[in-house]
């Protein structure tokens, strides 16, 4: 912050010896002394002293002293303006010359020291939060208090280079699968076009730059919490930055219950299925259940195996559950019961349990025989994934690669009647 602030005026116009003297009386401030040798608005000789009386350095912590020297037409604005656009040096001169129009258009002549914009700063950083500039005239034909208003309107037009503001922001949680979107932004004083940016953003998420809109939709494997810092730029390298913290809770998905074929057995003949299920979130426990059982027929969760030998000809819907204890999916199963006939059913042989290594083969063959010679089809629900079941052959082969229990279940059919086997693999590692 500048203060600019009102001096004495005396009649010692043209005298810098006298002038040093008199700053040297005000021990302890950081002077400086103007000469206006060509008047209303010409060269200014620029004498600065610390008021220890050594005249060459600067390490002042008070402030700085404006002495107007003689204007041969006392014009008092255009003496304070060239005052401070002294003190400012190069840093600030063709912004100040925007601003005030009336500073000379000879920047060739010595206008200000080479140190007079860092000596300035540093003793405005001494300062604190006020840097005090006294204005003295030393030949009467000026009036300080007229000068001090024309250089403090001076100073309050100048633009300065000031950062950019931003907006505040609250923190966020979001669930896995859902979007998050919000807008950044910040005001810039200067009328900076504004550049925004973003550190640690997540994996997916995005920011646009010149909009400061925040888009994303965490993953399934990305529930936490995550810690960002959004960044304002301009274009004088000025920042300013906001963090913000989003929580990502973990989102549970349904399992998905594999379908289930129609079925079409004579009444008086055995049926025997199980049913599957996946869940896309690993490490969920997965609970079978079946409503609508037909009398007589039965389900076991663990094996997840329906047996029935129907008696009754009819069709019939059995709904089979899956759940993680959250979530749920389901799937009907259509039984179509034909009457008794003298069709005898095709039998298959028993399929005993196996046991393997991954990375080994596991093979074998199914049999079936039907007491009428019948021609028979095959097929096999449940296949592990890499595994294959020659229909014609009636051979499975398969080399696993993960460890596990695997229920296989065979079929086979005359077109009328059908017999089913489940074989049980496990699978070692």
């Amino acid at each position: 912050l500048l203060r600019v602030i009102p001096g004495w005026q005396a009649s010692w116009a043209n005298q810098p010896a006298y002038q040093i003297k008199q700053a040297d009386w005000l021990a302890d401030y950081f002077d400086f002394l103007l000469e206006n040798s060509k008047g209303n608005g010409g060269k200014i000789v620029l004498y600065g002293v610390d008021g220890l009386n050594d005249g060459n350095t600067f390490n002042s912590n008070k402030g700085c002293h404006i002495f107007m020297s003689a204007d041969t037409v006392g014009n008092t604005v255009n003496t304070a303006k060239m005052s401070y656009y002294a003190i400012i040096g190069s840093k600030a001169r063709f912004e100040l010359k925007k601003k005030l129009n009336t500073a000379p258009a000879d920047t060739t002549e010595n206008l200000y020291t080479v140190n007079s914009w860092v000596n300035f700063i540093a003793a405005r950083t001494a300062a604190q939060t006020i840097l005090n500039v006294r204005i003295y005239d030393l030949n009467g034909v000026n009036n300080v208090y007229a000068a001090t208003t024309a250089l403090n309107d001076a100073i309050n037009g100048l633009i300065f280079e000031k950062p950019p503001v931003m907006a505040g922001l609250p923190n966020y949680t979001v669930d896995e699968g859902k979007q998050l979107y919000f807008t950044v932004s910040a005001n810039d004083p200067n009328g900076d076009t504004l550049i925004y940016s973003a550190s640690n953003l997540p994996a997916g998420a995005s920011l646009d730059p010149g909009t400061g809109r925040f888009s994303w939709i965490p993953d399934y494997s990305q529930a936490g919490s995550y810690n960002l810092q959004f960044i304002a730029s301009n274009a004088r390298q000025l920042t300013d930055s906001k963090n913000v913290s989003i929580g990502v809770n973990h989102a549970d998905r349904s399992p998905v219950m594999a379908a289930i074929p129609v079925y079409t057995i004579n009444a008086e003949r055995s049926l025997a299925f199980n049913i599957s299920a996946s869940d896309p979130d690993s490490g969920d426990v997965l609970a079978y259940s079946a409503v609508a059982l037909p009398s007589g027929a039965s389900f076991d969760p663990a094996s997840r195996m329906f047996n029935w030998t129907p008696d009754t000809a009819g069709t019939y819907t059995v709904i089979f559950r899956v759940s993680d204890g959250q979530l749920s999916d389901s799937k009907a199963a259509k039984i179509v019961v034909n009457g008794a006939s003298g069709d005898g059913a095709p039998v298959m042989s028993a399929i005993p349990s196996y046991s393997v290594k991954t990375g080994k083969l596991v093979s074998f063959s199914v049999k079936a025989t039907d007491p009428d010679g019948d021609a028979l089809s095959y097929w096999a629900v449940n296949l592990p994934s890499g595994a294959g079941f020659n229909t014609s052959t009636q051979k499975f082969s398969w080399t696993p690669t993960i460890a596990g229990t695997y229920n296989v279940t065979f079929t086979v059919s005359d077109t009328q009647l059908t017999d089913s086997k489940t074989a049980t693999i496990l699978v070692l590692q």
